[in-house]
């Protein structure tokens, strides 16, 4: 997360946290701190794969604070908002379910 939003959260730091797919499926993730910078570590790299995440693509994160969790929105390079179907949830329900 960029510097000026990082301060609102930098409560989150080193804590695991929840994103929220399209799906409504929640992927654990830790928030580090970077000069300043919050990047995703552990478990982003599962996030990123399951929802084929791509250079040029853009990702918006709503923070929820009431539970301190983010709702992720993955649009491609269309423009268009990207979502996991019916056919593929029960695999990355599985998947995800398996750790």
């Amino acid at each position: 997360f960029p510097p000026k939003f990082a301060k609102s959260v930098s409560h989150l730091i080193d804590r695991e946290i929840n994103l929220e797919d399209s799906c409504e499926l929640l992927w654990r993730v830790t928030i580090s701190n970077h000069n300043g910078s919050l990047p995703i570590k552990h478990g982003w790299s599962e996030f990123s794969s399951k929802h084929d995440v791509k250079v040029g693509e853009f990702i918006v994160f709503h923070y929820v604070p009431i539970d301190e969790h983010f709702i992720v929105q993955i649009f491609g390079t269309s423009g268009c908002e990207k979502r996991i179907y019916p056919q593929e949830i029960s695999l990355v329900v599985e998947l995800h379910q398996i750790k």
